[in-house]
């Protein structure tokens, strides 16, 4: 059985409750995000503001810098053959590859494929009951055992996957996201 590998630069990665949605990518405006929280929203020189929430797209990646104590969920996709070479591919792994600096944590991550999120556990992450990681802040933008996700069981791709993480900051956290990618194997 042959691995494939599947990458993208974390300069795709999106807060929810993004600008786009709100105000079309300029200027200042609000709205209802989808857990019925009022989101506002100001576009200034490049950067992205919604809420206390600063966001910074680069050609290598993504930054986000916390203003406030808040927890907040992110969104990346994960390029996705769904049909390679005539058969299913299945996910046996993914990766996020970031770093927090200044405090703060990695809450949650889940794995999704379209609209459906896959419920499989990880088998090399330190996962609670409840599936909170609680990772602290550090340095996790090269592949170690807090950037690779071993799932329990191989996923098959029926529409694709993406990625949605929450991270719980401070006034002082700094969140970057350099590339998130997947190890995908032939379904029989």
């Amino acid at each position: 059985m042959s691995t494939f590998a599947s990458w993208i630069h974390g300069n795709a990665v999106v807060l929810e409750g993004s600008a786009e949605h709100f105000v079309g990518g300029a200027g200042t405006g609000g709205g209802y995000a989808a857990d019925g929280t009022y989101v506002r929203v100001t576009t200034s020189g490049g950067e992205l503001h919604v809420d206390d929430v600063v966001m910074m797209h680069m050609g290598w990646g993504t930054v986000a810098a916390f203003r406030s104590q808040q927890t907040r969920w992110f969104h990346i996709p994960l390029p996705s053959p769904v049909i390679y070479d005539g058969r299913r591919s299945k996910m046996v792994r993914f990766f996020l590859l970031w770093k927090i600096v200044g405090g703060g944590s990695l809450e949650f991550i889940h794995l999704y494929d379209g609209f459906r999120m896959i419920p499989v556990g990880f088998t090399n992450a330190h996962q609670a009951p409840d599936g909170r990681l609680g990772y602290p802040a550090g340095d996790h933008s090269l592949i170690d055992d807090f950037s690779r996700f071993e799932l329990g069981a191989p996923a098959v791709s029926a529409s694709g996957f993406g990625l949605s993480f929450q991270v719980k900051g401070n006034k002082q956290s700094e969140l970057t996201v350099t590339a998130a990618g997947a190890d995908f194997e032939y379904a029989e």
